[in-house]
């Protein structure tokens, strides 16, 4: 009995707890419309004050965003003529991506710069529908008028060989690397360097480039050192100018010698008179010279200084004459 007047009075307590809760939830929810109520009249309120002032006040223009197009510049797009076809959309892709033309306009306006075989081809694909966009345009444009697909650029550009000169070698490589994609740096480097002549590989080896530019610039350097090694040292020319041989004070000897030619008749003479057939010494003063042959050397040593004398004269012309 005890516990039924437990539970009796328990719920008579939760009773009176979901009575208040209900009565403050009540309160609550009219306090809350009288805000709402309260919010919206004075929010009326405010409303009706600014309206003049809204009217009174100017309204601030918007600002006219800066003109994004670029300045006006005339560019020229070389015609079509069917060789070639790979550099020409090249150039009138980028042309287009400048002048940020639409893909529609670029089928009308790629007409305009063809001409020739080109020009016809483009009236044939035009007139039967097969332009239908530019990406088609440029793939039926280079499979009409590029190389055959058979003509397999990378295996040209492996076997290429220099047979000329570097520049002329350098043309056909960039040529045919145009024509690949997606070849690495180092083994178009490789390539480069394995295509150049014997004598210049080894040299540009050596050095060891890392870049395809630096390779190339190395190998122009070494075909001129080549070429000046077999043209030769360039000739020496000394600054063109008069050379004035100086003046012998001393007179040179004469090669003449004082001979007097004698007749048969006048050398049997003097053969009698004991007289020599040069000087008119006679036979016992030339013994007398004989006997002393101080007197002898005497005569010599005074043509010894007209010997050396002729001796250098000869030594100093032959020098002035070399550095001629």
């Amino acid at each position: 009995m005890s516990e039924h007047n437990t539970w009796q009075a328990t719920i008579e307590r939760l009773d009176e707890a979901i009575a208040k809760l209900t009565q403050s939830h009540h309160s609550l929810s009219q306090n809350q419309t009288a805000l709402s109520q309260a919010q919206h009249d004075m929010n009326a309120k405010m409303d009706s004050l600014l309206e003049p002032l809204v009217a009174l006040t100017p309204i601030p223009s918007s600002p006219t965003p800066p003109s994004s197009s670029r300045p006006h510049m005339k560019l020229e797009v070389p015609r079509f003529d069917g060789s070639d076809p790979m550099g020409w959309i090249f150039k009138i892709t980028r042309f287009f991506d400048y002048q940020n033309i639409l893909d529609q306009e670029k089928l009308i306006v790629a007409g305009f710069y063809m001409e020739g075989a080109a020009l016809t081809w483009y009236q044939w694909m035009y007139r039967n529908g097969f332009l239908t966009t530019w990406p088609a345009l440029l793939q039926a444009l280079e499979s009409h008028f590029a190389l055959s697909f058979y003509d397999d650029p990378h295996g040209a550009l492996f076997k290429l060989q220099q047979r000329g000169t570097v520049k002329e070698y350098l043309t056909e490589f960039e040529r045919l690397a145009n024509r690949t994609v997606g070849l690495a740096p180092p083994f178009l480097l490789s390539c480069f360097i394995l295509g150049l002549l014997s004598e210049l590989r080894h040299e540009v080896q050596a050095l060891q480039p890392l870049s395809l530019p630096q390779a190339i610039a190395l190998a122009r350097l070494q075909e001129d050192k080549l070429h000046d090694r077999r043209c030769g040292p360039r000739p020496f020319s000394l600054p063109s100018q008069t050379v004035t041989l100086p003046t012998n004070p001393y007179p040179l000897p004469s090669t003449k010698l004082p001979f007097k030619r004698l007749s048969s008749k006048e050398m049997a003479v003097r053969c009698d008179k004991g007289l020599c057939y040069t000087t008119t010494m006679t036979s016992g003063l030339r013994a007398t010279v004989a006997s002393h042959p101080f007197i002898s050397l005497l005569s010599m040593t005074k043509a010894i200084p007209q010997l050396l004398l002729l001796f250098l004269t000869i030594c100093l012309t032959n020098y002035f004459l070399m550095l001629a």
